[in-house]
């Protein structure tokens, strides 16, 4: 069996996309941590947000370009669905970064309450992509050689 026909493989892809998600979870649940403590008046919560995000977002652009590399051989060379999929993930990764482009230039104009709102926008709408990538994209029966169920990790 060559690398290419390893189902493994498909399983090693999936375990790292969900923990670098896993990651992106923990960071925004962080980052929405800091912004409660500024809601309740802590006045280095709405700092402290702005820096874990610029840091989230390092994260997030590296996590999206490795997601792609990762996922491209995958679903271009998977069944008829498979190049949709990718057109599809490669569509949301696009606007994924215009949306943390968008906030990142945020000047120190924008008031903390309005970026704080973008901000937990961004981090409900990430929650729910990440979601659906795992059922579309990276569930053991949508990868192209997957050997059975989905492993609990």
């Amino acid at each position: 069996m060559s690398p290419a026909d390893d189902p493994s493989e498909d399983l090693e892809v999936r375990r790292t996309v969900l923990d670098e998600h896993d990651e992106l979870r923990r960071q925004l649940d962080q980052i929405d941590a800091c912004l409660a403590q500024a809601a309740a008046g802590h006045g280095q919560g709405f700092v402290e947000a702005r820096q874990r995000f610029h840091a989230m977002l390092v994260f997030f652009l590296g996590h999206l370009d490795h997601e792609e590399a990762l996922l491209t051989p995958l679903l271009s060379g998977c069944e008829a669905w498979g190049p949709v999929r990718l057109e599809q993930l490669l569509l949301e990764h696009a606007a994924q970064r215009l949306e943390v482009a968008e906030l990142a230039a945020l000047d120190t104009e924008t008031s903390a309450n309005d970026w704080a709102v973008r901000m937990k926008q961004f981090g409900i709408s990430l929650r729910i992509d990440m979601a659906g990538e795992e059922y579309d994209f990276i569930h053991p029966n949508a990868l192209p050689r997957h050997p059975g169920p989905a492993p609990l990790r």
